[in-house]
């Protein structure tokens, strides 16, 4: 039902933009029906879902390839069939029709052509091409201030450095002793990464950035609800972080996945499980990353950890210990905290195959100096929240 409990009426579309999913509230034990969307959805854009048992025959809704896309209705039949062609992961075809989506609104409505490079950067990312997808959002700065999606994206790439102050390997410390669980080398897990006190120095900014900023961070996924902080939102948080990620995390991962290519982080978050609450756990899933680390801040809690499916191993590491493993590999999920409170940093990282320091220089310097040849220069960057 909407808000003034009016029946909401879904229509039947073969390239639905919703679907019905069915879940089970395990404090209350009741079945409740949510509708999700598909993918970012537009003000004016109807609900539809589809109805089909076996799927559907992406075939008979291609369009022609010589059929010019020269009205707002062939635009948005593109731009629906390019959102259904990157959830059936044909990432060629899906990127072709966004950019002739892009095309076609750039001139006309900068809503829709923002997230027509939205999606394609999205694209890039599912194609595991991080600094291409990077590229695509800063194409996309002068957008930054009508779509909160490439602000973020823009956000983090000042945060993070994408492109400056990349990892030479000239600053790296001693490496730490560490356990593969398992014989695949998708597992690790580091004792002593970090200081006691250290962790508890950033449980503390964490609490004082929340407390300051209204309360911890809720809506990171409707799926794996968390309480948590991202890092490139509290100044002190970020500060520490990119040091001992630059120091410490990459020659261990490095290392430890036995490759030279640099990590770069897409996105880290300092996370609560309270026991008793709706974020006291984790289902079981893949993360959006190549690579994903997990740092334990506290061990002053009953139950929690990280279960991993395929190896049936769980991981409780005690206070300053890090966990490393393969994000979109291993299906891993977080057991329920019984009692107290759980602190970790949840980082989701990506490697290139752009992998040299030369070509990632190369890259810095052709992206800027693009920047610098236009006419009329962009803005700097912005800061937003998705």
């Amino acid at each position: 039902p909407t808000s003034d409990s009016t029946p909401l009426i879904l229509k039947q579309c073969s390239i639905p933009s919703a679907c019905l999913e069915l879940t089970v509230d395990k404090l209350s034990d009741q079945m409740k029906c949510k509708m999700i969307s598909m993918y970012d959805l537009q003000r004016e854009e109807p609900i539809t879902v589809s109805t089909r048992a076996n799927g559907l025959d992406l075939h008979q809704y291609q369009l022609d390839d010589n059929l010019q896309i020269d009205s707002l209705d062939k635009a948005l039949i593109a731009q629906r069939l390019a959102h259904t062609h990157f959830q059936n992961e044909k990432y060629v075809e899906a990127v072709s029709l966004y950019k002739e989506c892009f095309e076609f609104f750039s001139p006309k409505d900068d809503a829709k052509a923002a997230d027509s490079l939205h999606s394609i950067a999205a694209v890039r990312l599912s194609q595991l091409k991080f600094l291409q997808a990077q590229r695509e959002w800063k194409k996309g700065s002068k957008y930054r201030r009508i779509h909160p999606g490439i602000a973020l994206q823009l956000e983090k790439q000042t945060a993070y450095g994408y492109f400056d102050n990349l990892y030479d390997g000239s600053n790296q410390t001693q490496l730490l002793q560490y356990e593969a669980i398992g014989s695949s080398r998708t597992l690790f897990i580091t004792p002593h990464a970090v200081s006691p006190n250290t962790c508890r120095k950033l449980i503390e900014w964490a609490k004082d950035h929340a407390s300051e900023q209204g309360g911890w961070t809720t809506s990171r996924h409707y799926a794996v609800p968390t309480n948590d902080i991202p890092l490139h939102a509290s100044k002190n948080l970020l500060s520490w972080f990119v040091g001992w990620f630059h120091e410490t995390a990459i020659p261990l991962l490095q290392t430890q996945f036995q490759t030279k290519q640099t990590f770069f982080v897409h996105d880290a978050f300092l996370v609560r499980y309270s026991a008793g609450s709706s974020s006291d756990y984790l289902p079981l899933h893949y993360d959006e990353s190549t690579h994903s680390l997990v740092l334990a801040l506290n061990s002053e809690f009953e139950g929690g950890g990280t279960y991993f499916y395929s190896l049936d191993h769980t991981s409780v590491p005690s206070c300053g210990s890090v966990v490393s493993f393969r994000g979109n590999k291993l299906l891993h999920g977080g057991n329920v905290v019984t009692k107290g409170e759980r602190f970790i940093i949840a980082a989701f990282l990506y490697v290139d195959d752009e992998t040299t320091h030369e070509q990632k220089r190369s890259l810095s310097t052709s992206v800027f100096q693009k920047a610098s040849k236009r006419s009329k220069p962009e803005e700097g960057f912005s800061f937003g929240f998705f």
